[in-house]
């Protein structure tokens, strides 16, 4: 990947949608919820999200990411120290817009969010022609 600023791509991340609140993380439920979690880190690691197209004109438009997202479940598995965790988990389907090169190439080699050691946080990507 020489320079994809710009570049869009088709991409795939199965991720642990989640905010911290008393120390502890919750998973994020809601589409709203987990499209606005996607939205923010996109921001944090180089790449947007184009708007989904509104056709309703009877409604004021409705501001939403074009992102499918499938697949919640919970992750079950156990700490270093032996205790139980659950994770939740999404898979994200969509298009993505290379915002800041270095960074995106960073976040494909690291990764999004928590719960790596369960295998979240990775994303594929396919370029478009």
């Amino acid at each position: 990947m020489s320079n994809p600023g710009g570049q869009r791509f088709r991409f795939r991340l199965r991720a642990n949608p989640c905010v911290s609140r008393d120390g502890k993380r919750l998973g994020l439920l809601r589409t709203d919820e987990q499209e606005t979690w996607l939205e923010r880190k996109g921001k944090q690691h180089g790449f947007s999200l184009p708007q989904l197209a509104s056709f309703d004109f009877s409604e004021a438009p409705q501001e939403r990411i074009d992102v499918r997202i499938s697949q919640e479940q919970m992750l079950r598995g156990k700490q270093h120290t032996g205790n139980g965790i659950r994770i939740y988990s999404v898979l994200y389907d969509g298009i993505l817009v290379v915002s800041e090169p270095d960074n995106f190439r960073s976040t494909l080699e690291t990764g999004i969010g928590h719960g790596k050691a369960m295998g979240l946080g990775l994303m594929s990507v396919v370029p478009i022609a």
